[in-house]
């Protein structure tokens, strides 16, 4: 399973999934919440026994804001 995210515009997108199945998924306007609302989600997919299934991250680079690109680097690392 790999972690996708993407909060580089005002949209936040978080997906655990693989080639063929979406094991979680989340979208909602953040406008400037990325950073609330991912911490929120992160904690669900953990508390939802995700976790140890994950084999890699993915982290959307933008374009777009440059907070959110680096609030999304931030949290991938």
């Amino acid at each position: 399973m790999i972690l996708a995210f993407d909060s580089s515009t005002p949209w936040l997108t978080v997906v655990v999934g693989n080639s063929q199945d979406i094991a979680f998924q989340f979208q909602c306007e953040a406008r400037e919440n990325h950073s609330r609302l991912l911490v929120d989600v992160l904690q669900q997919i953990g508390e939802s026994r995700l976790i140890p299934s994950l084999t890699g991250v993915v982290v959307g680079l933008g374009p777009g804001s440059f907070t959110g690109v680096k609030i999304g680097n931030m949290f991938a690392r």
